[in-house]
């Protein structure tokens, strides 16, 4: 549950720094991926240094969306059920093997309590079985190095990477909405953006 004192945080700017992170970091180690497959060496490491720095980037900030989103579900739409507290929903990105299943649950349940007009979560399943099925690709191409499981995990993680940009900003939409429409009331103070 929720802290009692606990207000709702805006995520845009959150939202669009793990987007273009996440992006980056993508786009480098895909770049690396491509050139060891093709020989090319020059600057293959500078990328790959590049790539490493942005998932480090992306380590932080992701979960700190993460308990954000949980949170401001939970404050603005009270009624519904969350499956795990929100210190858990941004830790459940660094527990052994409940990295696989726990970040899409606490997702799932901010989707759900956020969505409009009875919205699937589509997006969010799309977004992590193509985020698992890329794991999965890339494991085999480290095993085996093969030019087809590197395609087959570019192609999984782009995928993953869209689904997410699209997931993320309509979480953050609405939860704007939502935010917006409370302090329009007069429920609650509206909150600063966060920083």
């Amino acid at each position: 549950m929720a802290h009692p004192a606990a207000q709702p945080q805006h995520l845009r700017e959150i939202t669009e720094g793990i987007i273009y992170s996440s992006g980056l970091q993508f786009g480098l180690l895909a770049l690396y991926e491509v050139g060891t497959l093709f020989s090319w060496h020059d600057h293959l490491n500078v990328c790959l240094t590049f790539s490493v720095l942005f998932a480090l980037v992306v380590a932080i900030v992701l979960p700190v969306w993460t308990i954000r989103c949980r949170t401001n579900a939970e404050v603005l739409h009270p009624g519904t059920q969350q499956r795990m507290s929100s210190t858990l929903a941004g830790w459940s990105w660094f527990i052994p093997v409940g990295f696989l299943w726990l970040p899409y649950q606490a997702v799932t349940t901010a989707w759900r309590a956020s969505a409009k007009n009875g919205a699937g979560t589509g997006p969010v399943r799309l977004w992590w079985f193509a985020r698992l099925g890329g794991f999965v690709a890339i494991v085999a191409a480290g095993t085996s190095h093969g030019a087809a499981a590197v395609l087959i995990w570019l192609a999984l993680r782009g995928v993953s990477y869209g689904a997410f940009v699209h997931l993320a900003r309509q979480l953050c939409h609405w939860q704007t909405h939502d935010i917006e429409q409370l302090a329009a009331s007069g429920a609650a103070p509206a909150p600063a953006p966060a920083a």
